[in-house]
């Protein structure tokens, strides 16, 4: 398969300033207190804000604020076995795993066939999500596993990866998971662009009440379900 190589908002190389970047997020979040947690979470979203292409800040500031909330969403996780199968089995959403190619050989209309092409008509790369540094093994596993099923969560739902897109999965993303880094930069991305797009707040909201509707998708075992028809993997997961 020809490798995808990515420039395009949403994923990004995981260059080492950026793992240092994210590395002093993590520890501000452990022992820094909630004025450092808030004074690098607020310079994060703002950079983000005033660049909507600088993902990376979207990682930094999931790791400064997001500590408190972490074991609830370890715990919805852990909650049944496929959540534990996937953590014991370490599986992941990456070329070491995953034959994109055969991926791509499914018809459009399966999960994994809409998925490759998904990757590929954005030029996005699966293997660009690293373990964030410094968390405890599994809560790092679940961290990654969510932002590797990302793109996943783009097809099954349709949003695209314009910023009304961007905006919308994250509505719904914080409505599957209560990251509170991902729902403040739905809100205040919503807010922020709700003059050239009159209909974002609005656009936001109903994706977070979709996210509410749904299945928890944390820990689906996607690895299952590629050959099966998208419409299909809607309709069983509860994403109308």
């Amino acid at each position: 398969m020809t490798p995808l190589v990515t420039t395009t908002p949403g994923s990004f190389p995981a260059s080492a300033a950026h793992r240092q970047e994210e590395a002093a997020a993590a520890q501000a979040a452990a022992t820094g207190g909630w004025w450092a947690r808030t004074r690098i979470g607020a310079s994060a979203l703002r950079k983000l804000l005033a660049d909507p292409e600088d993902t990376h800040q979207v990682f930094v500031m999931s790791m400064a604020i997001n500590a408190g909330a972490l074991p609830r969403m370890l715990e919805r996780f852990l909650r049944d076995d496929s959540g534990l199968q996937l953590l014991q089995r370490r599986a992941a959403i990456t070329s070491q795993h995953i034959d994109f190619g055969a991926l791509g050989a499914l018809p459009a209309n399966t999960l994994g066939g809409a998925y490759a092409r998904f990757l590929r008509r954005n030029n996005l790369n699966p293997d660009l999500f690293q373990p964030p540094p410094t968390l405890p093994p599994a809560a790092a596993y679940l961290v990654q596993r969510l932002r590797q099923t990302h793109d996943l969560w783009h097809v099954l739902t349709g949003y695209d990866t314009d910023i009304g897109g961007e905006l919308s999965i994250l509505g719904f993303t914080y409505a599957q998971t209560g990251a509170p880094s991902i729902g403040l930069i739905a809100a205040l991305g919503a807010m922020r662009y709700s003059l050239d797009m009159p209909n974002i707040i609005p656009r936001v909201y109903r994706a977070y009440r979709r996210g509410q509707a749904a299945q928890y998708l944390g820990n689906v075992p996607w690895e299952s379900m590629w050959s099966l028809p998208l419409t299909q993997v809607k309709q069983q997961l509860g994403v109308a």
